[in-house]
């Protein structure tokens, strides 16, 4: 049911509940949801939150969803006793949240097939983690970003757009009142 549950998830997409957020908020109450998770298997998180975060248009919770796969995908690389680093910033057009773990890594013939379906590198994921969190930044107009190295962890990127960039004309005026 749950490898369904997941599968669906990642397929079709949701509509989106968009409200004005502040992204370090989200992030802090998906933190707090992982607490005791992070407690029991003895990891460091190291947090460094931008100041003066913009409220983007955002699902909440299905951001949350995100941060938590994201969050445990490191939580399985770092076995016990991992760093996490958690970091959100700014630009003039993105806000940026990074999530770098101390695990192994993702081989480099393997990094870019992380985002397929069912492709997993563990012997009890399902290989629908990534794929979902990549459909949920999507659908709120962001991008994924992936770096890493065999051995020296895996640094997800997360950037959401700061605002509504479309660009709207004004109205033509009437020329006949000149």
């Amino acid at each position: 049911d749950n490898i369904i549950t997941q599968f669906l998830r990642a397929i079709r997409p949701q509509a989106l509940q968009l409200q004005p957020a502040e992204i370090n908020q989200v992030l802090n109450e998906a933190l707090q949801f992982l607490g005791p998770e992070i407690q029991d298997r003895d990891i460091l998180l190291e947090k460094r939150l931008g100041q003066g975060m913009p409220l983007l248009q955002l699902d909440s919770d299905q951001i949350k969803q995100a941060f938590y796969n994201i969050c445990r995908n490191a939580f399985q690389a770092m076995q016990s006793g991992g760093i996490l680093h958690v970091e959100t910033s700014q630009d003039a057009e993105h806000v940026k949240v990074v999530f770098a773990d101390s695990g192994g890594g993702i081989a480099p013939e393997n990094i870019t097939r992380i985002f397929e379906p069912y492709f997993t590198t563990k012997s009890d994921g399902n290989g629908l983690g990534l794929l979902i969190v990549r459909r949920i930044v999507r659908a709120h107009g962001g991008e994924v970003m992936l770096e890493s190295a065999p051995g020296r962890g895996l640094t997800v990127t997360i950037l959401l757009p700061r605002a509504d960039r479309r660009v709207r004309f004004l109205e033509q005026g009437d020329s006949s009142k000149q």
